[in-house]
């Protein structure tokens, strides 16, 4: 696992916004969150529509001791530092499950049309200044242009919040 970012990565976060970390969990704490995640995919919502691709289940840190520990002592902690600095604060924590069509109960069954998501900011949903927020994006699961990976714009980052509707 990385445990420090090189000058490379650390320029290409500041000119592309992103940096790819690789594996960040060991075996056991990946399978602490698959087994939180699988816990809070199955407790219905009233929100949760019948055919709904995508889940949501926000503020998880709060039900699952697992997401704690890994959110404010994982191996990204020291990675986040460097890049905006020691006083970091670990404050929201989500699972998105992107569900198939087999997995939602709805389309074809064949199982192969992925949730998707549209274009956004993450420091979109909160004002925060200076504009520090970092996501750390973790799968849980193999993923891919075909079934949930995450999509970047390159740079993009520089052109400040744009405006941002929930």
């Amino acid at each position: 696992m990385i445990t420090h970012l090189n000058a490379t990565q650390l320029a290409q976060y500041h000119q592309d916004g992103y940096v790819a970390l690789g594996r960040i969990l060991d075996d056991q704490q990946l399978a602490g969150l698959r087994a939180a995640e699988a816990r809070l995919r199955a407790v219905p919502m009233a929100h949760d529509g019948a055919k709904a691709l995508t889940v949501f289940r926000h503020l998880v840190a709060a039900h699952e001791p697992m997401v704690r520990e890994v959110g404010a002592w994982g191996s990204h902690i020291p990675l986040t530092q460097q890049l905006i600095g020691d006083n970091v604060v670990f404050w929201y924590t989500q699972f998105v499950t992107k569900r198939t069509d087999e997995g939602a109960g709805v389309g074809t069954g064949a199982g192969t049309a992925a949730a998707t998501f549209p274009w956004h900011q993450d420091n979109g949903y909160a004002s925060v200044e200076p504009c520090t927020n970092v996501t750390v994006w973790v799968a849980l699961d193999d993923v891919d242009e075909c079934n949930g990976c995450v999509w970047v714009m390159p740079g993009s980052h520089l052109n400040g919040i744009l405006p941002h509707a929930n």
